[in-house]
């Protein structure tokens, strides 16, 4: 949006729209005064254009402000999925923590049942283990019966 300067003040208007015929009415300007006429209309032709650039580079700031909103705003969505998909990825480094934690007490029980049944493995050869045996090491652990109980029949049968 340009902003236009018309104004012209009268005595221009005069000195730039006055015939040849009326020469006798008006004095022509002195040199000096031409010089101050010019003057005064290239000084109000440079600050029209002095305005029309600082209307452009308003309209250009506008344009990117409006640019760096809707980037900044892409960018707060962008980084709020961001938090939410670190959290998932918390919440599940927790839980493979708690089960990896886990499955490290079941081999470390594993471990404590074969090194209890390799050292009654001696003992075995002269009196075999009761059946019950595999189930009261195990517990409640299906796994850990089985582990037991395949472990209690390799120690046998050597």
């Amino acid at each position: 949006m340009a902003v236009l300067d018309f104004a012209v003040d009268s005595f221009e208007l005069e000195f730039i729209d006055s015939p040849p015929g009326r020469a006798n009415e008006t004095p022509p300007p002195s040199p000096d005064e031409e010089r101050r006429l010019r003057r005064m209309i290239s000084n109000r032709e440079s600050a029209r254009r002095s305005r029309m650039r600082r209307q452009r580079h308003l309209e250009g700031l506008l344009r990117e402000e409006e640019r760096l909103t809707a980037q900044n705003r892409g960018l707060s969505d962008r980084l709020e999925a961001m938090n939410c998909y670190s959290t998932l990825l918390r919440r599940d480094n927790e839980r493979l923590l708690l089960a990896s934690a886990a499955l490290r007490r079941r081999l470390a029980e594993a471990g404590r049942t074969y090194n209890y049944l390799l050292r009654g493995r001696l003992s075995w050869i002269s009196h075999p283990p009761p059946a019950p045996l595999s189930s009261m090491a195990a517990g409640n652990d299906p796994t850990l019966a089985s582990l037991t109980a395949h472990a209690g029949a390799f120690f046998i049968s050597n």
